[in-house]
């Protein structure tokens, strides 16, 4: 049996692209979109996957072609639905395995504890709640252990259902490389992230023939997140990794690449053919929408680029340029694709993880 999914926030960025992954999935079933209104409530938009004649599957799974996934295709009818069409009460969501929320945070953090309370399992893209203690924040090459914290989360919440984070892109696109290394011991990290103008803040016209600094919350949220995600799960509690790290964070006028100049400094004295033999040996896992190469190196010291290499692995493949001696520690760039692995193609790892442990 199909696994039955609803995507809860269908016509923003990430969720259209989250729309066309599910219509091509071999073992999900898209059975509800949902959009928010201009007041934040939630209206169902459309019922019941249908097949469209001609509506085939994209050139890549995610990316919903030389649109960007900009636009839903047509055997979905959303988002052409009036707020009036349904009421705000998250527990009218049809009965489905698997939600996928991409709502916009201050809306997620009012929808999906009711979302959770009425016993549905949220896998979520909003960055509110991936930082609490009982809250899973997941990669499944690096923590599925930390699903876990379902468990913790249910009995001290009271939920039937669960909220699973996915982590942004800037703290994912550190850590699949970073990881290997930890068992060099990683003492500092210094990250100045690079991020596309699409879907971000501020608006995309204000980064053209322009740089922004600063992207809001990005710097703490990359901080955080990375330490949680390389963090130790003891069954109960995460204990963060204690590796100090440093951010600056950018807009840039790209459309989806994230892209990281990273140093780093380790324990152990390595050398940067250590690091790069480590970036090779970064974990995989067997699920159906997970790249061969969690990461990939390449030598070429003008790589990686925008341009030629966020589509790598489908947009699920980091990859890095060559490691450089930057006297008291080492240097490398990397990137990957912000709206798959940072979105919509890590949104469905992760629920390609619960449903391979019969979590849904």
């Amino acid at each position: 049996m199909p696994v039955e999914t609803a995507v809860v926030g269908a016509d923003r960025h990430v969720g259209r692209r989250l729309v066309r992954s599910l219509l091509a999935h071999e073992e999900f079933e898209l059975s509800v979109v949902t959009r928010a209104d201009e007041r934040g409530r939630i209206a169902v938009a459309a019922e019941r996957r249908r097949e469209t004649e001609g509506d085939g599957p994209m050139p890549d799974k995610h990316s919903g072609g030389a649109d960007g996934g900009d636009t839903l295709p047509a055997s979905v009818t959303a988002p052409a639905v009036t707020p009036s069409a349904l009421a705000a009460d998250p527990t009218a969501l049809p009965a489905v395995d698997l939600v996928f929320s991409t709502l916009p945070d201050a809306v997620a953090e009012r929808v999906e504890p009711e979302l959770a309370t009425a016993g549905h399992v949220v896998v979520s893209t909003a960055t509110n709640a991936r930082l609490e203690r009982d809250v899973p924040l997941v990669t499944p090459e690096l923590n599925p252990e930390q699903v876990g914290l379902i468990e913790v989360q249910r009995e001290e919440r009271g939920w039937d259902g669960a909220i699973l984070k996915h982590p942004g892109a800037p703290a994912v696109l550190a850590a699949l490389p970073l990881a290997p290394v930890a068992e060099f011991g990683l003492d500092q990290v210094h990250v100045t992230t690079f991020r596309p103008a699409a879907g971000g803040d501020p608006p995309a016209m204000e980064t053209l023939d322009n740089v922004v600094p600063h992207v809001r919350g990005g710097e703490s949220r990359l901080r955080t997140e990375l330490q949680k995600l390389l963090g130790e799960f003891d069954g109960t509690r995460v204990s963060p990794h204690p590796v100090d790290v440093s951010v600056a964070s950018h807009r840039v006028p790209v459309r989806d690449a994230c892209l990281e100049s990273v140093w780093l400094q380790t324990d152990e004295s390595v050398s940067p053919v250590d690091i790069e033999s480590a970036f090779r040996s970064a974990p995989t896992v067997a699920l159906p929408s997970a790249p061969t190469e969690s990461v990939t190196v390449s030598l070429d010291p003008s790589r990686p680029q925008p341009r030629l290499d966020t589509a790598a692995g489908d947009g699920q493949t980091v990859v890095t340029g060559p490691v450089d001696d930057a006297g008291d520690g080492v240097q490398f760039d990397c990137l990957v694709h912000e709206a798959v692995r940072g979105g919509a193609g890590g949104a469905l790892l992760v629920a390609e993880l619960l449903a391979r442990d019969g979590y849904v």
